[in-house]
């Protein structure tokens, strides 16, 4: 048995700093109560390796902002010792960043605050229904246990997690990613239907009324919905796995409404695009172009059709940024495109 020299200890003292915890093994008799941490016998110590990247979790924190995902630390952790995080990790680089008490969050600052300490299970309750009054959509990651039950239950979105590992953070991101990706896809899906329901509706209603004669037959009407459905449907899917990057996807802003002002810009052009050329078909197209009104249905048949196409390319972007984005790359889209137009094709060579 001997002494730790100075040396000794020093080594001991920065492998603790080393993104690892040491947990040292010592006794000694006594007969108090109260252990003395001085004259312990070492017996020896294992090292856990801290698997908690500090510059990941300042890029996650990062991306969260930029993606419009506000984040607020709420903990029964001393106010102080959470201030540390929120300074090391980024999350108080605003200057309006508001660190309180769980006791000091109120109506008029709840938008501020980023980190909240010493909080009860009530003040996190409590700070979840005003963001709720003020139309935020909350969504909550925590340890379940009896108490945080009451806190998930209250957010729109309750995550329980095992334990808060570093990993928690990257689920969460993944979850905002993916979330907001089917959004868009819904979006996306949506300007082609209505477009399609809404321009064949108004072209048949309209010829109808003039000519007497519908220009499009159900079956026609259904062969087109199923091509949309079954080719546009993948294609748009396709076109999101190839075109969109981790910061692509963040940046999409969250609660848009299920059609939006672009949308519904793009459905009224398309709408009155497609009535106005096809009903002015139906009803001179036979005397302008000298063909019969067999041949002239047939075309009015195949110029609707093929306009759903472009469509389907032009949904690829709803804010018509660039069409084109990854276009080139995107094989599986061009593939689908074609098999549109192989079975347009054989649908008319059998119809």
């Amino acid at each position: 048995m001997q002494d730790l020299d100075d040396e000794t200890k020093s080594e001991f003292a920065q492998a603790n700093n080393n993104n690892v915890n040491v947990v040292a093994f010592a006794c000694k008799r006594t007969q108090v109560v109260e252990l003395d941490e001085n004259g312990l016998i070492f017996i020896g110590m294992f090292v856990l390796e801290d698997t908690f990247n500090l510059d990941n979790m300042r890029q996650a924190i990062v991306n969260l902002k930029e993606g419009g995902v506000k984040m607020i630390f709420a903990s029964e952790e001393d106010v102080e010792v959470l201030r540390t995080i929120g300074d090391e990790t980024g999350l108080l680089n605003s200057h309006e960043a508001l660190v309180v008490r769980g006791e000091e969050a109120t109506k008029e600052n709840v938008e501020k605050i980023c980190i909240m300490g010493n909080s009860s299970p009530a003040h996190k309750r409590f700070l979840i229904e005003q963001l709720k009054k003020r139309g935020e959509v909350v969504a909550v990651v925590g340890e379940q246990t009896s108490e945080s039950n009451v806190v998930l239950e209250a957010a729109h979105f309750g995550l329980p997690v095992v334990t808060n590992r570093p990993k928690t953070i990257t689920y969460v991101i993944n979850s905002i990613k993916g979330g907001r990706i089917v959004c868009e896809n819904l979006r996306q899906f949506i300007q082609v239907e209505v477009i399609l329901a809404i321009s064949s509706l108004s072209i048949t209603f309209i010829v109808v009324i003039v000519d007497g004669d519908a220009p499009l037959t159900f079956i026609q009407l259904v062969w087109v919905n199923l091509l949309v459905t079954f080719i546009g449907g993948p294609a748009l899917l396709i076109t999101q796995q190839a075109t969109r990057q981790l910061s692509d996807e963040l940046s999409i802003r969250p609660r848009k409404q299920p059609i939006t002002k672009g949308m519904l810009r793009n459905i009224l052009l398309q709408v009155f695009y497609q009535t106005g050329i096809f009903v002015f078909l139906q009803h001179r197209g036979s005397a302008i172009l000298g063909i019969t009104p067999k041949v002239n249905r047939s075309i009015v048949f195949n110029g609707f059709a093929l306009c759903q196409p472009f469509n389907i390319f032009s949904a690829r972007d709803l804010d018509q940024r660039n069409y084109f984005k990854g276009l080139g790359q995107n094989y599986l889209f061009w593939a689908l495109s074609g098999l549109y137009l192989v079975l347009q094709f054989g649908f008319i060579e059998v119809y």
